[in-house]
């Protein structure tokens, strides 16, 4: 079974944030490759999410602590799927780290900083992106200017996603 089949939600919002990181990629100038492999990171970051009941991942509402709990398993078991297959070890680390953030306070392993792979870095910023400028079924989507004033808020406290990750030379 493929994403597309499983849940054409998580395979819509898979496509969005490798397109974004494509784009983050080349206004970052990086090599073609890189460009490649930054979108890769992104079509393939939450193919963990095929691994979680469809009950929860296609939940209407808001999930319980239990159900949030499983679906934290999803960059865990994305990494443990991609283990498999012969993909660049920076598309099995956005799996598994995309919802780490630079302060700790991400999961699964509470990494910090330069501990999470660049590339992962990159996808995490996409990620919530297109999450936050998505509707919802709580909530309308958010306005795009909105979710960028955000993030320079969380950089200047230097939670989420301090933005010394579009210089490519601290990578």
């Amino acid at each position: 079974q493929n994403m597309r089949e499983y849940d054409d939600s998580t395979y819509t919002h898979s496509l969005n944030v490798a397109l974004i990181c494509n784009i983050l990629a080349g206004w970052l100038k990086l090599p073609k490759e890189d460009v490649e492999l930054a979108t890769a990171c992104g079509l393939f970051h939450d193919i963990g999410k095929m691994l979680i009941p469809y009950s929860i991942i296609a939940k209407p509402g808001r999930l319980s602590e239990e159900e949030f709990a499983t679906v934290k398993k999803h960059p865990a078991l994305g990494y443990e799927l991609l283990q498999s297959q012969d993909v660049d070890v920076h598309v099995k680390n956005a799996a598994l780290m995309h919802h780490e953030r630079s302060d700790g306070s991400g999961y699964p392993a509470k990494l910090k900083g330069n501990q999470i792979d660049p590339y992962a870095r990159m996808v995490a910023i996409a990620d919530v992106y297109d999450a936050m400028t998505a509707a919802r079924c709580y909530r309308g989507p958010l306005c795009p200017f909105c979710v960028i004033e955000m993030f320079e808020t969380e950089a200047s406290r230097n939670t989420m996603f301090p933005f010394c990750f579009l210089s490519w030379k601290t990578w």
